[in-house]
């Protein structure tokens, strides 16, 4: 519809009377219910910049969270790293005192007569005497010893820090020659007609 000075009219739907003229030059500015809905639209525009200020410093509130978990890890790992060579030193500074030491000795002891009465039970007739665990060869714990070939011999040179220590070494005996018995006679008149 056109007024006769070229004012458009036109109707916008009103959810809740129905529908409201309003004019495209202004006519109709300044009803009551034009300016309510002002107000709204002015009122949701603050609600909608108050909630987007809220969103950005919980935003920012989170980065910053991230940023402290970062550096918390970093830390957490730079001491567990502390710790594992903190543990790495307390081993290797136990195994190198003088109770660890004792503990090995008591333990080897206990095992080598273990074994001697394991071998006494599989081997009865066997004559174990002569097996002793304080053997008068200067011995040092694994990783220590230092070995020369001669003759195709070895020899054990100890590190001088254990003296103290005498770990079991085995006796050395002669091998032992093995008797093959047959039940066949031997020719002894002449040796090389025997059993091929």
């Amino acid at each position: 519809m056109t007024m006769p000075h070229g004012n458009t009219w036109g109707i916008v739907k009103d959810s809740a009377d129905g529908y409201i003229p309003f004019s495209s030059t202004g006519a109709n500015e300044g009803t009551p219910r034009q300016d309510q809905y002002k107000e709204a639209l002015h009122t949701l525009n603050k609600e909608v910049k108050k909630l987007r200020g809220k969103l950005e410093e919980e935003n920012c509130h989170k980065e910053k969270e991230q940023e402290a978990r970062v550096a918390m890890e970093k830390e957490l790992t730079a001491l567990l790293g502390q710790v594992e060579t903190a543990r790495v030193d307390v081993i290797a500074e136990f195994k190198a005192s003088q109770p660890f030491i004792n503990a090995c000795v008591v333990y080897y002891e206990d095992g080598f007569e273990d074994c001697l009465k394991q071998v006494k039970s599989v081997y009865p007739h066997l004559d174990l005497s002569w097996v002793s665990m304080d053997d008068p060869l200067p011995s040092t714990p694994t990783g220590d010893t230092t070995l020369e070939e001669t003759n195709y011999s070895t020899e054990s040179k100890p590190n001088p820090k254990d003296d103290s220590v005498v770990l079991a070494q085995p006796a050395v005996n002669p091998p032992v020659a093995l008797l093959v018995l047959s039940t066949k006679p031997r020719n002894i008149e002449s040796p090389s007609i025997q059993d091929a």
